[in-house]
C-alpha cells in the first residue's frame, strides 16, 4: 500500500475509459487516506466516489472508501 501516488500529466493523454481504469488502479494501490497528486490539467472526473479533494488548486486528492477488488480489471492479451 502506497501513501502517495503522483500521476502528473499522464491522464490527459488517455481516453476517458482508460483514465477511469488508471484511477481505479491507483485507488487500489493507495492505502486508506493515501494522497493522489495530479497535473494542473487533470481531474478525477468519473471517479469522484474514489477520491475527495484535499486541495483543488494543487490537484491533491485523498483516497476514500474501501478497496474495490473487482474495480481493477486489466485483462492480458
Amino acid at each position: 500500500r502506497l501513501d502517495i501516488a503522483a500521476c502528473r500529466n499522464l491522464l490527459i493523454y488517455l481516453e476517458p475509459e482508460v483514465q477511469h481504469r488508471v484511477l481505479a488502479l491507483l485507488h487500489f494501490a493507495l492505502r486508506e487516506g493515501g494522497a493522489l497528486f495530479l497535473g494542473t490539467s487533470e481531474t478525477v472526473a468519473g471517479a469522484e466516489e474514489l477520491y475527495e479533494p484535499l486541495d483543488k488548486k494543487a490537484r491533491i486528492f485523498r483516497r476514500v472508501g474501501p478497496t474495490r477488488h473487482g474495480a481493477v480489471d486489466f485483462p492480458l492479451p
